[in-house]
């Protein structure tokens, strides 16, 4: 019997999970499928510069696991670029780090991107998280349009709210590093 896959700790989702040619025809054969860990395996080594052993520290894996999941991302991307196919970045065996005051360390973007919904144990899908945001807020926060979509005034306003509240946690944690919360009277 062979040994259960471990969980690959993620930092963020992409902010877009679909990359490709515009004008494909959108079909099971036009895709090419890449795990979220195989992302997270490329950000962190070729965008956020992190070694492979950095990288499996990360993810909380064993350094020739990163090597396989790298080298397979690797693969994915260069199939779709070269025989013009459409990126498509869903599912894989990972989980959501902690995030908000819980971070990994170097690298970890879990505090501004990415959702965690209370009770769940999988990631939706940012389909179901707008769905979900939009049900929560009453009214419609983007618009879909011909395969787009446009946020809305009521996107706009809740946006706007959300960066506010990402600044004021960013000044929160920055006050408390630098040891200033001991300073102030609550």
């Amino acid at each position: 019997m062979p040994r259960p896959m471990k969980w690959r700790k993620v930092c963020c989702l992409p902010v877009s999970n679909k990359f490709g040619p515009l004008d494909l025809n959108v079909d099971e054969e036009n895709f090419v499928r890449m795990t979220v860990d195989e992302y997270e395996a490329i950000r962190l080594i070729d965008l956020e510069g992190f070694t492979q052993e950095e990288c499996a520290k990360q993810m909380n894996v064993a350094r020739t696991t990163v090597q396989g999941i790298y080298a397979e991302a690797r693969k994915k991307i260069a199939r779709s670029l070269v025989n013009g196919k459409v990126l498509l970045i869903e599912g894989g065996e990972y989980r959501l780090c902690e995030g908000f005051g819980n971070r990994c360390g170097r690298g970890c973007r879990r505090h501004r991107h990415g959702w965690r919904f209370a009770g769940s144990d999988s990631q939706p899908t940012v389909s179901q998280a707008i769905k979900e945001l939009e049900e929560h807020s009453g009214g419609l926060l983007f618009e879909r349009l011909s395969k787009k979509l446009y946020i809305t005034a009521k996107g706009q306003k809740l946006l706007s709210y959300a960066r506010n509240v990402v600044k004021q946690f960013d000044d929160m944690e920055e006050a408390m590093g630098r040891g200033q919360w001991n300073k102030r009277a609550v």
